[in-house]
Formats: structure tokens, sequence, C-alpha cells
């Protein structure tokens, strides 16, 4: 299915998405960190930003993922703000008329992807004993199709916690943004996305230095 096809959707009638990210960097690494559980807070994340979710995508396009009926309805219950739309646990945001679902919630994707990509590179990813825990916080997942390219946004916070006691031994926010062709494969195009942003994780030294058990202080690169 092309990216016109699946992103320019029209009517009532939304395709829900299948798709299963799959394991593609060419990265190698060690160490030692059980994956936990991701949240996506896009609506959040928007409300956290200058003019309480006033983004310039936002402001522009105020209904953006939802469909025409949707913006004359008001949506399904709660899916309609007055600034922006309050976006759906499998929903990612996008600037057209239709609307980008998935048959699962965009938190579970990027948490498997996050497991398999971090094991396929070669880190531990399970097991007794692991100490620490990766945990992600996904603030956005953006789909800009209204030029001539798709504009694609995905930004996620990590965090390593011991286990124990919770103590946060690193956190980092990870945003990664490309542009590829409208008519290029967009389920491809989501699964570089996606690549792209945790080899930033797997690539971060302080990451890899908490995972490797190496003596180190609380660090965090939030912003």
């Amino acid at each position: 299915m092309s990216a016109a096809a699946v992103l320019t959707l029209t009517g009532c009638t939304t395709p829900v998405l299948p798709y299963t990210y799959s394991p593609a960097s060419a990265l190698a690494a060690t160490g030692d960190v059980g994956v936990g559980q991701f949240t996506y807070e896009p609506n959040k994340y928007l409300q956290s930003l200058p003019g309480g979710g006033a983004d310039p995508q936002a402001t522009r396009y105020p209904n953006a993922g939802l469909s025409t009926s949707q913006q004359h309805t008001g949506g399904p219950p709660g899916a309609y703000r007055s600034t922006y739309s309050q976006i759906l646990p499998n929903q990612a945001r996008n600037t057209a008329v239709g609307t980008v679902l998935f048959e699962r919630n965009v938190a579970d994707i990027i948490r498997d992807a996050a497991f398999t990509e971090l094991r396929a590179i070669g880190i531990t990813v399970a097991g007794p004993s692991i100490s620490r825990e990766l945990t992600g916080e996904v603030q956005n997942l953006m789909v800009d199709e209204l030029g001539m390219n798709i504009d694609w946004t995905l930004r996620v916070v990590y965090t390593v916690a011991e286990k124990s006691n919770g103590d946060v031994v690193y956190s980092s926010v990870k945003e990664i943004k490309r542009t590829t062709p409208k008519f290029l494969n967009v389920l491809g195009a989501l699964n570089d996305l996606i690549r792209l942003n945790i080899e930033a994780l797997a690539s971060d030294p302080q990451f890899l230095a908490v995972i490797q058990n190496q003596a180190q202080p609380t660090t965090s690169t939030r912003n």
C-alpha cells in the first residue's frame, strides 16, 4: 500500500494498519538492560509546549488527525479540543484529512521495537541477573504530509533506572526527524524512523556506560 493511499484517507472509513517492527541496524554493542513499559503521551507533550500546545503544526492544523466527519461531529469521545486534536493511543499525529491508526497502541509498538532492536544489536534485554530497566515516554509521532514530501518526527524520552529502588541513572530525549517522498512505502519509512531513534539511544556513550555497569552518576540530557 502506497504512502498516498494510507496517509490521504478521506470520508468516514479509516483502515487500521497492521505493523510489526523489523530490526535492521548495523550497530553492535554490549550491555545488560531490561525493557519495561513504554507510554505514549502526545497530548501531554503538546500541552507542555509554550502556549499550551500551540506548536506551529498544531495551530496551523487544529483538527489534524480527525477525518472530515469527525471534525464536524466532534470525533470519538474526547477526540476534539478547541486548540488541537486529542491523539488516540493507537494514532499517529497527522496533518492530512484522514487518520493514521495502527492495530496496536503506539507505546507497545515502540517498546517492542526497542526490545527487538537492542537485542539484535547485541544487548542482553532479558534475564534474572539484569539490575537496570529501560522505560520510554513516546512524546511525539508525527506524519506531516501536506507538502511535496512527508516529514516524519519521532520523539522519545528514554529512562534507565535501578530495578531495586527506582533510582534513575540515565534519562535522555531522542528525537529523529526525516523527510521521505510521498510515494515511498509508508511502513518501511516508519520502520526506518523507529530504527534511527533506537540507534540514537544505542550509540549514546552515557547509555552504554550505565548498561555496561560502569560507575556513572545520574545523567540527564532532557530538554
